[in-house]
């Protein structure tokens, strides 16, 4: 799941081969607070389907260059493809601007460049990235936000697909707000550093035990350096570790009792420290990464009793497939599946 640039829609995608949107709800002002729910509310938008299952979605970044397309969605999907949406103001509803159609396997990870909103990027199965260049065309008279691979855009040859510096399929990926950087990894347990402007893999960072889940830069902004001081990977190995960009090498570990498939970082700089994070054992937790010898708190919603003892309900957790971080810290967003 994914939340738009304002906060107000959240994008949920899912194994039954579509992507949902939602629309935060909010409270009358003169509700009384006894009347109000702790847990916030979100009213249906619409639905978007596909023949297959999607792998991720992501909206379009508020940037100055691109306000004007932050209604803009992009979903992956296992049928090899990447679908673009955009909010069509006289339907209504999100429609299908574009399908791009340029990878040989399964799509595994993607989204948006938050650098500057003109790039998006895509990976697959086979180790394949690929870098879309933001485009304006027309679509049905209206000028809509369209992408291509980077060779066939306007802004000169350059290497438009990235790979063999996994040896296998490329898990996920991130990008950085403040530098054209991606840390990606791999289910060959590695972790790396690219400049896709550039195409060129600056370093590999590190390895897991296991398959790698999750990366993720740190949304804190370095004045001096421009970009963040921090990335991070978490792994079906139970550990989730800190990178420190500037010296390239580990700063922390954070560990689990069990496989971590997501982690995200806190937005506002005063808790720019905190990482919530998912298990598979169903808990999501939240971590100070100055300290990193135990969680600060823990969620067990997903935690599923089917009327046994503790042991039979540990052996029916949800795995928690998505964490998410609301742009004001006030929401954490979670979702599991069986």
């Amino acid at each position: 799941c994914a939340w738009n640039c304002t906060g107000k829609y959240v994008a949920a995608a899912s194994m039954d081969n579509s992507v949902s949107i939602y629309k935060q709800h909010k409270h009358h002002k003169q509700q009384p607070p006894q009347q109000q729910q702790k847990m916030m509310d979100a009213q249906f938008v619409c639905k978007m389907e596909a023949d297959n299952e999607f792998s991720f979605v992501a909206w379009h970044p508020n940037t100055a260059q691109r306000k004007q397309d932050n209604n803009v969605v992009m979903a992956g999907c296992y049928d090899k493809h990447v679908y673009v949406y955009q909010y069509d103001k006289a339907q209504k509803t999100f429609v299908q601007t574009q399908l791009l159609m340029a990878h040989s396997a399964e799509i595994e990870c993607g989204g948006f460049a938050r650098y500057n909103g003109a790039y998006a990027y895509s990976a697959d199965k086979e180790g394949m990235i690929i870098i879309w260049d933001g485009l304006d065309q027309m679509f049905g008279g209206k000028k809509k936000f369209a992408f291509k691979p980077l060779t066939e855009s306007k802004k000169g040859p350059r290497a438009h697909s990235v790979s063999l510096y996994h040896e296998s399929g490329v898990t996920c990926m991130d990008d950085c707000v403040g530098a054209p950087l991606l840390i990606s990894g791999s289910s060959d347990h590695s972790v790396c550093l690219l400049n896709y402007e550039t195409g060129k893999v600056l370093k590999k960072l590190g390895m897991h035990n296991d398959s790698v889940e999750c990366v993720r830069f740190n949304k804190a902004y370095d004045l001096t350096r421009k970009y963040t001081n921090y990335a991070s990977s978490s792994s079906l190995d139970g550990c989730i570790k800190i990178w420190d960009l500037y010296t390239m090498k580990l700063r922390h570990e954070l560990q689990h009792n069990d496989g971590v498939i997501c982690h995200d970082w806190f937005n506002t700089q005063e808790y720019s420290h905190l990482l919530a994070s998912g298990t598979m054992n169903g808990m999501v937790y939240v971590w100070d990464t100055r300290d990193p010898s135990k969680p600060v708190k823990q969620y067990k919603g997903h935690l599923r009793n089917d009327g046994g003892d503790g042991d039979e309900e540990a052996e029916n957790m949800n795995t928690v497939q998505t964490v998410q971080i609301s742009f004001d810290d006030k929401y954490i967003v979670s979702g599991a599946g069986a």
